[in-house]
């Protein structure tokens, strides 16, 4: 059961979100306290539930294949800059963990939270506008965290074994073009076309028409899936099909593992442009 838009508190998580609301919802279990959702302005920011099956540390080790002593290293880091930098952004700027790395493991660590809370319907909801803290870059939305995967879910996945699979791309709406695999292969002219397409179709969609999260185009040379990621980078990743004999299968692969994908191919790839650079140009 994933509670995503099946309880009281989903909803109540959607307003805060719409309402751009910044502070914590608490959840009680009659006096005692159990679990947390922070937002920055309207995003979420953090979650924790004292029930969740999967944390950022077990993340870090299985996903980022970051080791323990690593670990305390960076918590050993954070408690010297307490109040000056939260462990999320320590973690990134010793360079343990690559961006968007980091980014899967913490949707890993906020969805199994934020599942964990609204699942409980005993639960009591409280909204405390002055629990607060320091966001970082890596805030999501409700609907981004629902593509968060179960560590045995990914267990074993590999991109580049996707069959049929010959090209690629990563794009976000502000920098465009931010990986490609392979790294060598041409741009893909395609894709312009297709990323057009899109851009014209949400410019003119309204709020009754509920546009797709995953279109595939078909032409002579090939099939193209189109996966658009709902967070606040507005995130792209394109494939490109070659010979495949089953193209559901395919589909599927990027239906269901998006942010999983585009995290492999940030760890075998040299980022064209990165987050850190887009924080430098600012």
């Amino acid at each position: 059961m994933s509670c995503y838009s099946e309880t009281i508190g989903y909803w109540k998580i959607k307003e805060l979100e719409e309402n751009q609301w910044s502070g914590g919802v608490v959840f009680l279990n009659g006096e005692n306290q159990a679990g947390r959702i922070l937002f920055s302005e309207g995003l979420i920011s953090w979650a924790d539930s004292v029930t969740q099956t999967e944390n950022l540390f077990t993340a870090l080790q299985s996903l980022a294949q970051v080791g323990k002593e690593d670990i305390l290293f960076a918590e050993s880091l954070f408690q010297e800059k307490k109040g000056k930098s939260n462990f999320v952004n320590i973690l990134e700027s010793s360079g343990l963990v690559a961006f968007w790395t980091l980014r899967e493991c913490l949707r890993v660590h906020i969805n199994s939270a934020v599942k964990d809370l609204l699942c409980n319907s005993d639960l009591k909801i409280v909204e405390n506008e002055n629990l607060k803290i320091s966001a970082s870059k890596h805030v999501y939305t409700l609907d981004e965290l629902e593509l968060a995967q179960s560590f045995s879910e990914t267990s074993g996945f590999d991109y580049g074994k996707i069959s049929g699979v010959d090209y690629i791309e990563v794009r976000t709406r502000l920098d465009g073009i931010i990986m490609k695999w392979p790294e060598e292969a041409p741009y893909d002219e395609t894709i312009d076309i297709i990323s057009g397409v899109r851009d014209y179709i949400d410019s003119e969609k309204s709020d009754y028409i509920e546009v797709p999260f995953l279109t595939t185009f078909h032409y002579r040379h090939g099939v193209y899936i189109h996966s658009i990621l709902p967070d606040i980078y507005g995130t792209s990743l394109f494939s490109r099909l070659g010979t495949v004999q089953d193209i559901n299968s395919v589909i599927q692969a990027f239906k269901k593992f998006p942010t999983y994908i585009i995290m492999q191919l940030s760890n075998t790839t040299i980022p064209i442009r990165t987050m850190a650079d887009e924080e430098d140009d600012g």
